[in-house]
């Protein structure tokens, strides 16, 4: 006795139907695992501008930042002051989350 009393056609339906069906649900999967972009210093200065604005660390990352931001001639940021604005701005972000109501 055959499980699906079918002729062989009828299983050459199914087995397409069944292959577009996983093509169509890996397709997705692997859309949806897009890496996300990371923020641009203007917009982690602005998230933290945003975020604690009177927090006295934001205020002396600022003044730090001000030659760097309106002076063409003054060169790229340093890797030092890269590091501590995004480590406050991480720090701005987790400090955030933790005081959202539930």
């Amino acid at each position: 006795m055959e499980l699906l009393p079918l002729p062989n056609f009828y299983h050459w339906v199914y087995l397409l139907l069944f292959g577009a069906v996983a093509a169509g649900i890996v397709l997705w999967w692997l859309g949806s695992k897009k890496p996300r972009p990371k923020p641009t210093i203007e917009e982690m200065i602005q998230a933290i501008q945003r975020l604690a604005p009177e927090d006295p660390k934001t205020k002396e990352l600022l003044a730090k930042l001000i030659p760097y931001r309106y002076d063409p001639k003054a060169g790229p940021i340093p890797k030092t002051l890269l590091k501590e604005l995004k480590a406050h701005y991480s720090s701005v972000q987790k400090s955030l989350i933790l005081h959202l109501p539930k």
